[in-house]
């Protein structure tokens, strides 16, 4: 299963080679997730196991497998073993949703239609290619949604993604997948988003941005920029929501 243990792994002149151990380990796993050795719900072998693969102790193993299940990374069921975190396995659908309505404080199950798509050049984007720190060749799917509750626009989300990681992508399935987004990355396009940054202003509608959508213009909402990561720290989603604030709120 590895083509690199982590004995040679330390000994080569990395540059995380002079980090305790259980990192060197952390960062190694966190490595072969990123390279797809395990994907989003598999079970790792045992720590035992791991710890002859790596040729280090079992009680380094277990601090690492432990740091990376405080982060989110991995999972444990009692009895079973631990898992690579995955939306659809483990519950975790919700995590990284931010909007709410007021009345009930429920999170709010948003209908979505795809208004366009498109792929583009890294001259078109270069804010969003330089925070996914793509070179000036590559390119960048741009997607513009509009997210309605109960027959009723409230919002408007805008996607920007490193293409070489979203390749399996496509207009189609991204305007009829359903459920979470980030469910539908990891389980169709094989890309799990592991951490997410966000920022929140308050702003109101122009009349450009309500002309997508059924929306007041000069109402109050809530913009939302959030770069999403993968394994490593490495950022592959650009994204800004736009949510009228007149019967939501949002929680950090």
């Amino acid at each position: 299963m590895f083509d690199d243990p982590l004995g040679p792994l330390y000994q080569s002149g990395r540059s995380f080679t002079r980090l305790p151990l259980w990192e060197q380990a952390r960062r190694y796993l966190i490595e072969q997730l990123g390279k797809g050795v395990w994907s989003a719900g598999d079970m790792l072998p045992s720590e035992k196991d791991l710890s002859v693969l790596l040729s280090i102790s079992p009680g380094t193993v277990r601090r690492a497998v432990e740091s990376l299940v405080e982060d989110g990374i991995l999972y444990r069921i009692q009895g079973r073993g631990t898992f690579v975190q995955s939306y659809k396995a483990s519950g975790y659908t919700n995590q990284y949703h931010r909007f709410f309505f007021d009345k009930t404080n429920d999170i709010v199950p948003f209908d979505m239609r795809l208004v366009s798509y498109e792929l583009v050049p890294v001259t078109a984007a270069e804010g969003p290619a330089r925070i996914l720190n793509l070179a000036y060749d590559q390119k960048l799917i741009h997607a513009l949604r509009v997210f309605s509750w109960e027959g009723r626009d409230v919002g408007i989300s805008e996607l920007w993604l490193d293409w070489r990681r979203f390749e399996k992508m496509s207009r189609e399935n991204l305007s009829h997948h359903t459920g979470s987004l980030y469910s539908y990355y990891e389980t169709e396009l094989g890309v799990a988003i592991v951490d997410a940054r966000d920022t929140v202003k308050a702003k109101c509608f122009s009349e450009k941005l309500a002309s997508l959508g059924n929306f007041r213009v000069g109402a109050p909402y809530l913009e939302l920029t959030r770069i999403g990561y993968t394994y490593g720290g490495v950022p592959v989603e650009y994204r800004l929501s736009y949510c009228t604030s007149e019967d939501f709120h949002m929680t950090m």
